[in-house]
């Protein structure tokens, strides 16, 4: 197929047609995102030529139905295809939307004809690590740019990085430089779409049973143990809370199961804490209830402790609905919520190096599944739940803080997260790669292209360039956390029949999965022993009172104690 190239003064962008976007089982944050920015991106461009990057003259037509759908000019679209990739040239920049630039830097004839740019979203797997190690050894350029939603998914990128420097060291090959530039954009939203509407509100609590005085705490996105929250601390957080408050509290969660199993498990962990308050499961990934649900909520939960997440949309959209927000100080909600202005982010700690190495060697021998290995490394992080209740106490017992952060959060969503205002950070950053590629010296001779091929297929690693060394995860994703287990920290248990309530969880859905990187019941409760023998031991301490084999297991066993609500960690006195 003939590609029709078109002078473009923006940024070309691939683009994949919508029936393989819906064909996705959940809604995730990788589909939302692609498919929100190409919205925003024809809105924030009217009347310009646009050219599609695409595979075949099926997704060009699919492109330009959707232009027109959005107030543009179909005949305004061109394309370009792998076949003739050079004519990128003439848009000056394309816009990848994923991690994926390896391959096309190869593929590039002239380094200095145009430039890639491409987005992170989970960066968890195996594939998004060995993607990025290869940028090391690839023709990338300071006018190529892979944009990072927050500075935990530029951490992750800069650590993978160095890590395939080392290696690549190790057997005497000197890597270039300089790396593509790694600016930080957020995601963006329609704001004024997801606007509090009193009707809206009224019949939402209408159809789902919700009296008129309760404050609903809500939390919506993937209903899932390992992707995105695991349940069990906010349905404690939302229990310790209800315990001294006056007024109702009904605990809603709202979005999509992956599983049979995860269904099981939510609607278990609801049934043991029904009693202080009501919960309400709502399985819907309709947008309509998902603006219904924020408009009918008082208060936004979400005490994400999944590395599989990098930014997160949903406390933002909370935001935009006005609502005062409830979120772990985890990846990229440090950078999306101010503590005390917007909402409270609740501190988190995760077990240092060299806890994660198993589950990584387990992962990348194919042994463990890529959501079994999330499910484990969020066994190895735990939210203070104390702070968690107190912040839903807080904001549940005073209608007028309520207000203060919600209208707090829609400034902030207007200034910085709508789409307008994300759109102006993208220009700047075209605009100014543009000015570093017309400024430069030529700093590669140009190279042969490679065969035509399809964008999205992966690439194995040049001749002559060893794999990455893939980083020990709890080095990898050590910025996502509040804080790092420390040598220091003081250890209490919670409950004196503690022994009993982790065999409990060795047979509950929502923590079965955890077990399969813990020991044994014997040395589990051998640590137990240990601190209910000495209250306010260190973990220096009970490092020392265990064999070393027996260390690094007890490393996971307190942070899965701990998230289980069952141990406090806490720091030493000053």
């Amino acid at each position: 197929m003939p590609s029709e190239p078109i002078d473009c003064p923006i940024p070309a962008i691939r683009y994949s047609p919508r029936a393989v976007m819906a064909a996705r089982p959940l809604i995730v944050g990788l589909t939302v995102a692609t498919q929100t920015f190409f919205d925003a991106y024809v809105r924030a461009n009217p009347g310009q030529p646009i050219v599609g990057y695409v595979r075949d003259e099926a997704s060009v037509d699919d492109m330009r139905a959707h232009v027109a759908e959005l107030g543009g000019d179909p005949a305004q679209v061109g394309f370009v295809t792998p076949d003739n990739r050079d004519e990128l040239a003439r848009a000056g920049a394309v816009l990848m939307l994923d991690p994926a630039l390896e391959r096309e830097a190869r593929a590039r004839r002239d380094p200095r004809g145009y430039s890639l740019i491409g987005l992170t979203h989970s960066l968890s797997s195996r594939e998004s690590w060995r993607e990025i190690s290869r940028y090391t050894a690839a023709p990338l350029q300071p006018w190529d740019a892979i944009v990072c939603t927050s500075r935990v998914a530029r951490d992750v990128i800069d650590t993978l990085l160095d890590a395939a420097d080392e290696s690549m060291a190790q057997v005497g090959i000197r890597t270039p430089r300089p790396r593509p530039s790694r600016p930080i954009i957020p995601l963006g939203i329609d704001g004024a779409g997801l606007a509090a509407c009193p009707v809206r509100r009224a019949d939402w609590r209408a159809r789902h049973g919700i009296a008129a005085d309760a404050v609903v705490v809500l939390f919506f996105g993937r209903l899932s143990m390992h992707a995105k929250a695991h349940p069990f601390a906010m349905f404690r957080a939302v229990e310790e809370a209800a315990r001294r408050l006056s007024v109702p509290l009904h605990f809603v969660l709202a979005g999509q199961f992956a599983t049979p199993p995860i269904r099981e498990a939510f609607h278990g962990l609801a049934a043991e804490r029904a009693g202080l308050f009501r919960t309400t499961i709502i399985e819907s990934p309709d947008n309509e209830e998902r603006r219904a649900a924020l408009s009918g909520a008082d208060i936004f939960l979400s005490l994400a402790d999944s590395v599989q997440e990098t930014f997160g949309l949903a406390p933002v959209e909370a935001m935009a609905a006005g609502l005062p927000v409830v979120v772990t100080d985890w990846d990229g909600y440090r950078d999306t919520i101010r503590h005390g202005v917007e909402g409270f982010r609740v501190p988190t700690v995760m077990a240092p190096s060299p806890a994660g190495a198993l589950a990584l060697r387990q992962y990348l021998d194919n042994t463990i599944e890529y959501d079994r290995f999330c499910a484990v490394m969020g066994q190895m992080v735990a939210v203070d739940i104390r702070v968690a209740a107190d912040a839903i106490h807080t904001l549940a017992s005073d209608p007028a803080r309520r207000r203060l952060m919600g209208a707090a959060g829609v400034a902030r969503v207007r200034a910085i997260f709508d789409w307008p205002a994300v759109m102006g950070q993208w220009r700047r950053l075209w605009t100014g790669l543009a000015r570093l590629r017309a400024e430069a010296p030529m700093v590669r001779r140009p190279r042969p292209p490679s065969p035509p091929a399809d964008t999205a297929a992966p690439s194995a690693p040049p001749p002559g360039v060893p794999p990455a060394t893939i980083p020990e995860p709890m080095a990898l994703f050590r910025t996502f956390p509040t804080r790092l287990l420390n040598r220091h920290d003081r250890l209490h248990l919670t409950a004196p029949d503690a022994p009993a309530l982790v065999e409990r969880a060795r047979a509950t859905g929502s923590f079965r999965y955890a077990f399969a990187n813990l020991p044994g019941r014997e040395r589990v409760e051998t640590v137990i022993e240990r601190i209910a023998q000495t209250p306010g031991i260190s973990v220096e301490g009970l490092m020392l009172s265990l064999p070393q084999p027996h260390r690094t297991e007890a490393l996971r066993t307190l942070l899965f104690l701990a998230k289980r609500d069952l141990l406090t960690i806490s720091r030493p006195p000053a």
